[in-house]
């Protein structure tokens, strides 16, 4: 049985460069339906509405105003990506509050993405893990070389939604 999903609209809290990445990928768009940021920094913001097709809101991701002004049961996933662990945190408990389904952060610190795991506020991608092992990765194909665009990435989604 082929079970088809429909896109995800998706809300980004910061406008780094890992968004930039993300939204310059063309296979993002077979994915996602709408991305919405939240950008503190005007330039930042011009500088991610060049790239088109994304709604970008000016100001601070942990102002809950905002999302009061967005149709948040409409939203399927945020995305916490902030150079702040504890802002991010505070991303996530907001997107929990609304009921927001998949909420994702990325962590420079493991221990404040446990906490964040274990007050179920969303999954935790751990920034330097992930970089280690990429780094990992890339030694092992020279010592035996392997296809590196194949990688294929599963992500065990722990249920998020409040009952």
């Amino acid at each position: 049985m082929v079970y088809w999903l429909a896109k995800f609209n998706l809300l980004i809290a910061s406008g780094g460069d890992t968004v930039e990445a993300l939204l310059r990928d063309p296979s993002i768009r077979d994915l996602v339906e709408q991305v919405i940021v939240i950008e503190s920094d005007p330039r930042r913001r011009v500088d991610l509405e060049r790239i088109g097709d994304v709604l970008v809101i000016e100001g601070d991701a942990t102002d809950t105003s905002i999302y009061e002004n967005l149709n948040t049961a409409e939203i399927d996933a945020v995305l916490a990506l902030t150079s702040k662990d504890e802002v991010s945190s505070l991303v996530l408990a907001i997107a929990s509050q609304y009921k927001v389904p998949i909420r994702i952060g990325v962590f420079r610190e493991a221990r404040i993405a446990e906490i964040a795991r274990n007050l179920r506020l969303e999954i935790p991608i751990v920034k330097p893990t992930v970089v280690a092992g990429e780094i990992k990765r890339v030694f092992a194909s020279l010592r035996s070389p392997v296809e590196l665009g194949s990688t294929i990435w599963r992500v065990q989604v722990v249920c998020c939604h409040n009952t």
